[in-house]
């Protein structure tokens, strides 16, 4: 699979397309979005072991940026409750 990353959109996002892929083509899209604190990166293996057909894969990347420890980003779609209730309350 041929995989390219995407940083020029509002979205960052990593597109997976099928090595023999042609705009002649039709394919099936899946896109595949991250949980909270990973990122577009966690998912992009998972593609090529699970594709049995030629399908392009988009990981889309969350927008709100996150420490989740030992100087690790991770990234968030909305966010959470108690981040929210720590500026309320510290800020």
């Amino acid at each position: 699979m041929i995989v390219q990353e995407h940083n020029n959109s509002k979205l960052k996002f990593i597109s997976s397309v099928p090595d023999n892929f042609s705009e002649k083509n039709e394919y099936g899209i899946v896109i595949m979005m991250h949980g909270y604190g990973a990122s577009m990166h966690d998912l992009v293996s998972i593609a090529q072991a699970i594709n049995e057909k030629d399908f392009i894969y988009i990981f889309p990347n969350a927008p709100i940026e996150m420490n989740v420890g030992f100087y690790q980003k991770g990234y968030a779609w909305f966010p959470s409750k108690q981040l929210i209730i720590m500026k309320v309350l510290y800020f």
